[in-house]
């Protein structure tokens, strides 16, 4: 999560943060994901108004095939309107967290988006019972890019959420949920042949919940 002041115009609606996480090139998957989700999340979780707090982790089956992966996960936070968050991320519990970050992630290029939710699409029909609150997805595949993008046909994709970001930033946020990372693998691979524009990637990811 990078914790820098949140600037742009005061737009009171509920919001989603997201930070995109270079891991530091000299720690390997396993203790990058280790602090992330253990000593970093512990400070960050108790920033003031925090709604929900849900870390990406890119599958470790998934980096390899992508070296030239521009970050290793996000953190998705969402806040109940823009005032709330931009006060959260100027207090202490932030600075706590800010000062963390260099533990575990190459800060030259982590980047942050705040976004709005434009829309929830269910990808494939729910079962007897199932609502969309009771699905277990474990896995994600995370597009971002200058526009949303064409999604390949699945039969395993769950749903798809899209986030648009605010102010003069065009950039959008796609997050497609799987229960199984070999699926989520193969259609990150599709996807990532559909996609362009400068800035544009996907990632598979596993998806943990930590609030």
């Amino acid at each position: 999560m990078s914790l820098a002041e949140a600037d742009g115009p005061l737009i009171d609606t509920a919001v989603t943060r997201w930070w995109f996480a270079a891991r530091r090139l000299d720690l390997s998957h396993a203790r990058f994901v280790q602090h992330w989700r253990g000593p970093h999340a512990d400070i960050a979780m108790h920033l003031p108004a925090l709604q929900s707090y849900r870390q990406y982790h890119v599958l470790a089956d998934y980096e390899p095939e992508c070296s030239a992966l521009p970050v290793h996960g996000c953190a998705r936070m969402n806040f109940p309107l823009f005032s709330s968050m931009a006060m959260a991320m100027n207090g202490s519990v932030a600075a706590r967290a800010s000062a963390d970050e260099p533990t575990f992630v190459d800060i030259r290029r982590c980047f942050a988006l705040v976004t709005r939710h434009v829309g929830t699409q269910e990808l494939r029909p729910r079962t007897r019972g199932e609502t969309i609150a009771t699905i277990d997805r474990d896995y994600s595949v995370i597009q971002v890019g200058p526009r949303a993008a064409e999604l390949p046909t699945s039969s395993h994709a769950h749903m798809m959420e899209t986030y648009q970001a605010l102010r003069e930033d065009s950039r959008v946020v796609q997050a497609i949920s799987f229960t199984d990372a070999e699926r989520a693998i193969d259609y990150a691979s599709a996807l990532k042949e559909s996609i362009s524009g400068a800035g544009a990637f996907v990632l598979a990811a596993q998806c943990v919940r930590i609030r």
